[in-house]
Formats: C-alpha cells, sequence, structure tokens
C-alpha cells in the first residue's frame, strides 16, 4: 500500500483516473534548473518541448495509407454538384 509521503512530487492525471478508474501516479514536470532569478528579477519561463503533451503513442508519424485508402482520398465535386443537385429537386417538388 502506497504511502502518501511516497507519492511526492507526483500529481494525479485526470485522464488517467477517468480510464482506469483509479487514481494513478504521474510524474510531475521538471523545474528548469535555472529558474532561479537573480535578486530583484523575474524567474525565467519555461520552454515548450514538442509534442509533449500527447501521449507516447501519438509522438510518432502517423503509419503509411494503403492503395485503399488513397483511392477513397482523393477530391470529387461531382460528388457535392449531385448532392446540391438531389437537394434542389427535393426543394422544387410539392409532395408535403
Amino acid at each position: 500500500e502506497l504511502h502518501l509521503s511516497e507519492l511526492a512530487g507526483f500529481h494525479r492525471s485526470p485522464a488517467a483516473q477517468a480510464q482506469s478508474g483509479a487514481p494513478r501516479a504521474v510524474p510531475a514536470p521538471p523545474s528548469p534548473p535555472d529558474a532561479v532569478a537573480p535578486e530583484g528579477e523575474r524567474p525565467r519561463l519555461p520552454r515548450r518541448r514538442k509534442q509533449q503533451h500527447l501521449v507516447p503513442e501519438l509522438r510518432t508519424d502517423p503509419p503509411n495509407r494503403t492503395r485503399q485508402e488513397e483511392e477513397f482520398s482523393h477530391h470529387d465535386p461531382g460528388l457535392m454538384a449531385a448532392f446540391r443537385r438531389g437537394t434542389s429537386l427535393a426543394d422544387d417538388t410539392d409532395d408535403l
């Protein structure tokens, strides 16, 4: 069983609690060593790190598309034209 003193430096992630149902300890972000400011000055702001907010599974590039996905991903201007033509025909009929 964990004691609160063992969780020093950790905070509970709401997303982790929602997924597992139980609280899960997540390490707190490290404070930069140069955050101490000279007397009379403000401390330096933390620097952003790319994709730090993403889960590890999403930090890598997505897998390449398959040939079937590429066939359906092209733009078809006739599709929208057919949709508009159909809605116009429906508006013109008085079958209410």
